[in-house]
């Protein structure tokens, strides 16, 4: 195991550009194989990967793993597993201490807001400006600020990046090329997480290290999941519809467009389904920032819905679409209309 000193002289040929560019042996001291430490803090691996000194702090590491059960790469951690390691903690931070493993699958998935839904997080009543102050003065670093009390740093970036800047003024500077005013535009750029992470990882990795992540991606659709008012309404009709469920097609055949590989339906009942189109990843600009959709055309990703249609028309389902400002509007509305457009449809 190496030290930061060590870890400077290590990497003196090229000038360390972040938090973990130092501190990532103390990270990987945590970890017991290379795969935890890479899925534990893929930000901290990353960057011993990129200054050249990966395999000097995982020199503790053993070569030769246990590789059956939870200890495979191909494991697959389920959202049951993930809430269940979550529900042993009472804060973001103590569950990343104390499982790092879980916390990093549940951070690349986007799923930590929803397996930490039961930690309390503070409201703005909670802190007056003056406790928000000195709760800050017990860190020296923004994301460590974040990680211990996360709920105290969401209530001071809610209030501004001005006050936040203020009562950090302290803490060491978070040295990037990146900034608040730019990370928020980049972002917007892209549909989901993954692309983000992908096409902009050192926005990624800045608004990562301030704790403002969940905040800048909030009008990301979470690959491998749906958003809250979709679950809701997949949960009422299969209530009633015991055979609902969602329904990918990867043998999608289009003339003349060999790029287009498969079609989701979110919610599908017998030869129905329901299609719940999201404000924002279903805009034009979130979806022409897709990498799965790179070699579509723009008349493509204007036309998506109208395509996705046909396509299942020729294999005979029916779709009807709810748009979440109509959801928004009125709900109950919006469950009417799926309810009378099952009622209607369905044979007898």
């Amino acid at each position: 195991m190496i030290s930061s000193n060590q870890m400077l002289n290590l990497t003196k040929k090229r000038k360390p550009r972040g938090y973990w560019d130092i501190n990532a042996p103390q990270e990987a001291a945590k970890y017991s194989s290379r795969n935890e430490f890479k899925m534990g803090s893929p930000s901290a691996y990353m960057a011993a990967k990129r200054m050249g000194v990966l395999d000097d702090i995982c020199a503790h590491m053993p070569k030769h793993v246990d590789t059956s059960g939870k200890n495979n790469p191909n494991f697959k951690w389920t959202l049951e597993m993930l809430q269940a390691k979550a529900n042993k903690y009472t804060t973001r931070g103590a569950l990343k201490e104390g499982d790092p493993v879980a916390y990093g699958v549940a951070w690349k998935r986007g799923l930590l807001d929803q397996i930490c839904s039961h930690m309390p997080l503070a409201s703005n009543k909670a802190y007056t400006d003056e406790e928000l102050h000195l709760e800050a003065l017990k860190y020296t670093k923004r994301n460590v600020f974040c990680e211990k009390n996360n709920g105290a740093y969401q209530v001071a970036c809610k209030r501004g990046k001005l006050f936040l800047d203020t009562i950090c003024n302290h803490m060491e500077e978070l040295v990037s090329s990146w900034s608040v005013e730019k990370v928020y535009p980049e972002a917007l750029k892209y549909p989901d997480r993954t692309s983000f992470q992908k096409g902009s990882p050192g926005a990624w990795d800045y608004a990562r290290r301030l704790g403002i992540l969940d905040q800048i991606c909030r009008h990301m659709k979470i690959l491998g999941g749906s958003s809250k008012p979709e679950r809701e309404l997949f949960a009422l009709i299969k209530n009633i519809y015991s055979d609902t469920k969602k329904f990918k097609d990867m043998r999608v055949n289009i003339p003349g467009k060999p790029y287009i590989h498969g079609f989701e339906i979110d919610i599908l009942v017998g030869k129905l389904g329901i299609e719940f189109d999201g404000k924002h990843h279903h805009k034009y600009e979130y979806m022409r920032a897709d990498l799965q959709k790179s070699l579509w055309s723009d008349d493509d990703i204007r036309n998506y819905h109208q395509l996705k249609d046909d396509w299942f028309a020729t294999k005979g389902i029916q779709i009807l679409h709810i748009r979440e400002e109509d959801w928004i509007t009125d709900k109950e509305k919006c469950i009417t209309r799926c309810l009378e457009f099952l009622r209607d449809n369905l044979c007898p």
